[in-house]
């Protein structure tokens, strides 16, 4: 998988805009819109709201390591709580 930055349209809000970012990035955004059952642009939206002060782009990045991050706890949660 080619890591480079590429950017990306999205459309927010009904206009077009774009974010640069890594295949990787881009891939886990998307996975995550199917699992919620909601549009990559929804999922940018609420980005932009949750890091207001960042780019776009950078916007996204921290959303999905606050995603990541959370699925992490849960799954440690979890196997703290079956190790009982």
């Amino acid at each position: 998988m080619d890591q480079g930055i590429k950017k990306r349209t999205i459309v927010l809000d009904g206009r077009k805009t774009s974010v640069s970012l890594e295949d990787a990035f881009y891939l886990q955004l998307k996975e995550l819109a199917r699992r919620r059952d909601v549009s990559v642009g929804d999922l940018v939206k609420l980005a932009a709201m949750c890091n207001p002060a960042s780019s776009l782009s950078s916007s996204v990045r921290l959303f999905l390591l606050d995603e990541i991050r959370g699925m992490s706890v849960e799954r440690d949660t979890l196997d703290h709580s079956e190790a009982r």
